[in-house]
């Protein structure tokens, strides 16, 4: 009885360790209208949803609420152990102007190639509406929208140009996880993971044409 046990108590203690992983509470709900964000369609609100994020995080992780409405950000990043949580009849919208993507920086102009490297010009760091580095327990839910704004002239570009913005780039992150929201009309690559771990993605949405800019 004794070798029995002994056998048994490693596995009990992984079982109870993953029990409390997923049953983890959520310390923090946070609403982006109590930062200043306005949802009305127009206003660039991306102070307001960075700012939810990042106290979010600071005060140990939660969730972050994005409310009915329709949001317009440029790049908005995650922190640790915060849910971005879009509400049913939510949107974030991305800003169709290049320029709000690129920190300061002048992209070259349009040259419709196939092949980025013929360019010889690269954004300061890959281009996307949400976005994570080396982050972990993460996550994008609800049954809201992200719109990147893909049919936006300034993101009328050559295929697979670096300065088209993704929808959502997380990369080197650990425990992601992705469900439920609809993204749509992303200017490129709807989402990316780059040498992430342990990444959920369920229940997804994606509604982006095929080809956004024809001819």
């Amino acid at each position: 009885m004794g070798t029995r046990k002994a056998r048994l108590a490693p596995i009990s203690i992984l079982l109870w360790g993953a029990l409390r992983l997923s049953a983890a509470p959520i310390s923090e709900i946070l609403n982006i209208r109590d930062f200043g964000a306005i949802g009305d369609g127009k206003t660039l609100d991306t102070k307001a949803v960075q700012s939810a994020i990042d106290a979010c995080s600071a005060h140990g992780g939660g969730q972050v609420v994005v409310p009915p409405g329709t949001f317009v950000i440029s790049p908005i990043h995650l922190a640790n152990h915060v849910e971005l949580h879009l509400s049913t009849g939510a949107t974030l919208l991305g800003s169709p102007k290049l320029a709000d993507y690129l920190d300061g920086q002048t992209p070259p102009p349009p040259v419709k190639l196939k092949s980025p490297e013929s360019r010889g010009k690269h954004p300061k760091r890959p281009l996307a509406l949400v976005s994570a580095l080396n982050a972990e327990d993460i996550a994008v839910t609800g049954f809201g929208t992200i719109n990147g704004s893909g049919a936006s002239p300034d993101f009328d570009r050559g295929d697979n140009d670096p300065f088209r913005p993704k929808i959502i780039l997380f990369d080197s992150c650990t425990d992601v996880r992705v469900s439920d929201v609809t993204l749509r009309d992303s200017a490129t690559w709807v989402q990316h993971y780059i040498a992430c771990r342990r990444v959920r993605i369920s229940g997804l949405n994606n509604s982006s044409p095929r080809r956004l800019f024809p001819g």
